[in-house]
Formats: structure tokens, C-alpha cells, sequence
């Protein structure tokens, strides 16, 4: 599943004040991409959200923990 498949989904009109986000450790190698091609065309055309780092977690197995807030 796309990194940005909730984004995509939500309702119209739904405005998210912060995004948790878990990360995964991964080998290197073929599989799936985190963003589609089309969240990356948005990125380059700049219909992105600033966001700020305000907590983070790193765990022994590797997982990232990290919640954004969405700065307005």
C-alpha cells in the first residue's frame, strides 16, 4: 500500500493537525515504493503540507516512531 493511500482517501474537506508515522526497517532491493509517482508529481508542483518534527523514537528492533504537526 502507497505511503500516501489514507491521504488520498480522506474525506473532502478533512484538515489533519498531525500525522504519526511508523517506519519499517527494509533490506534493499525491489518491492514496493513508499509514495506513488503521482504524490511525488505533487511534491515537485509543491501542493505539499509543511510539517514539523515534534516527537520521534527510535526502537532496539529498528522501528522509527514520528509525529508531525501540520504548520499553518
Amino acid at each position: 500500500m502507497p505511503g500516501d493511500w489514507l491521504l488520498r482517501r480522506r474525506p473532502q474537506g478533512f484538515s489533519a493537525v498531525r500525522y504519526h508515522s511508523l517506519v519499517f526497517p527494509l533490506l534493499l532491493g525491489a518491492g514496493k515504493r513508499l509514495f506513488s509517482a503521482r504524490a511525488r508529481a505533487r511534491a515537485r508542483a509543491k501542493e505539499t503540507q509543511k510539517l514539523t518534527l515534534v516527537e520521534h523514537e527510535a526502537y532496539a528492533n529498528g522501528l522509527r516512531k514520528n509525529v508531525f504537526d501540520v504548520v499553518r
